[in-house]
């Protein structure tokens, strides 16, 4: 009865409800040499903003490791920076020509398929797959991600509205193919996101993509005093501000230690760390301390 009324057909619910890719058990060598590749990228990173002139920041897991650790939280396997969009626009537009020949700035204009609103760089001699992306014919390497901030409507209904649109578009990216729309724990968004399959595949990543460039950059006018700062997912909190924060936190930069390198980050990490984990320095229970990312292939030349 179920399935007839929502119209999905037996086997497409088989292959979303049953169908599952595992994790590859990775050594705790093999992750170490991850986060090796990771820092060699960010160092890069680094040189390469220091040539530009533009500034970035460490940001969410990274930052937290910076501050309580000196380095990677033990049980993190990725590496994040931020950047004001100003700075993002030049970084991607110039930065190519400055890295070294095996890594790769990807974007959703860079990679056809590539399904992300943020850039990635990615390390293309090795190669790294997860769940989400396993399908979709990008390149697939060892990354650290690199986000644009962007500000917030100041007024909270067209807030709102944009956070609405921006998980609409995020829903209907998450379904354009098989192996993303299963992720999901819960059948229901399983299903629905089968069902947005045709809608997603017709329009593609790429013109979602510039859609929510669109809504995002749009509010990036002086009156508009807040940011989510680097927070994509729209969870909850999204909606009722619990992330908002000041968007002249990201004004002024200092230098902190990480893994025995000196990279830049806020002034005022303090306010943004809060904002977006409470108390940042508490350890979360063991049972949490857990790699945050599906790696399903890991392979070095």
């Amino acid at each position: 009865m179920i399935l007839k009324a929502i119209n999905v057909p037996l086997n497409i619910l088989k292959k979303v409800y049953f169908l599952r890719d595992f994790k590859v058990k990775i050594s705790t060598e093999l992750l170490q040499k991850v986060k090796e590749e990771e820092l060699k990228i960010l160092v890069e990173f680094d040189k390469v903003c220091k040539q530009l002139g533009v500034k970035y920041s460490l940001s969410s897991g990274t930052l937290i490791g910076a501050v309580r650790h000196k380095g990677f939280i033990p049980w993190d396997d990725d590496i994040d920076v931020a950047m004001l969009r100003e700075d993002y626009n030049k970084f991607i537009s110039k930065a190519q020509q400055l890295m070294p020949k095996h890594l790769f700035i990807q974007t959703y204009e860079t990679d056809k398929e590539y399904p992300f609103n943020f850039a990635k760089i990615v390390n293309i001699s090795a190669v790294l797959i997860q769940r989400c992306t396993k399908a979709l014919q990008i390149k697939k390497g060892v990354v650290i991600d690199v986000f644009p901030i962007d500000r917030v409507p100041s007024n909270r209904i067209v807030r709102l509205m944009d956070n609405y649109a921006l998980a609409l578009i995020l829903a209907i990216k998450n379904s354009y193919t098989f192996e993303r729309a299963k992720i999901s724990s819960s059948l229901f968004v399983r299903i629905i996101r089968i069902m947005l399959w045709p809608l997603a595949r017709l329009i593609s990543t790429q013109k979602l993509n510039k859609l929510e460039t669109s809504i995002r950059v749009k509010n990036n006018i002086g009156k508009n005093k807040f940011t989510y700062a680097d927070r994509f997912s729209l969870s909850r909190h999204r909606f009722n501000d619990k992330m908002l924060m000041p968007v002249n936190i990201f004004n002024d930069y200092e230098n902190i230690m990480f893994e025995n390198w000196e990279f830049q980050t806020i002034k005022n990490w303090h306010t943004y760390l809060t904002i977006m984990y409470g108390n940042y320095m508490e350890l979360p229970p063991i049972d949490k301390r857990i790699f945050p990312h599906d790696i399903i292939d890991l392979k070095f030349d």
